[in-house]
């Protein structure tokens, strides 16, 4: 992973079924949204059952960072494959609570 990137991706099993991204510290959107797209578009690809984002290291996200996510939420929906969101810290929870996100989202502890 370089320095710059704010999110590490894996494969949480050996039939590449199940994608885990982890988000790190701040969700501002920017150039980060595009390259996440990216990602999102190339395990798309490789038609996965589910993709799980874990938001356990994120300390801040912006409107900006939403809009990642529900970019995200789009494409798997379209594709027909589940989008889970994954251990949400308590500020992020405010925002989605405070946009009714929490009512879109799938949501894990």
């Amino acid at each position: 992973m370089n320095e710059s990137q704010k999110y590490t991706f894996s494969y949480i099993d050996d039939s590449n079924t199940k994608a885990i991204i982890s988000l790190k510290q701040n969700v501002l959107g920017g150039n980060d949204a595009l390259e996440f797209g990216n990602t999102i578009a190339e395990i798309i690809g490789t038609n996965p059952e589910s993709i799980t984002i874990d938001l356990s290291l994120v300390d801040s996200m912006n409107s900006s960072g939403l809009g990642m996510l529900i970019g995200a939420l789009t494409m798997t929906k379209k594709a027909n494959i589940s989008l889970e969101l994954k251990s949400v810290p308590s500020k992020v929870m405010g925002l989605l609570e405070l946009t009714h996100l929490n009512t879109v989202f799938t949501i894990s502890n």
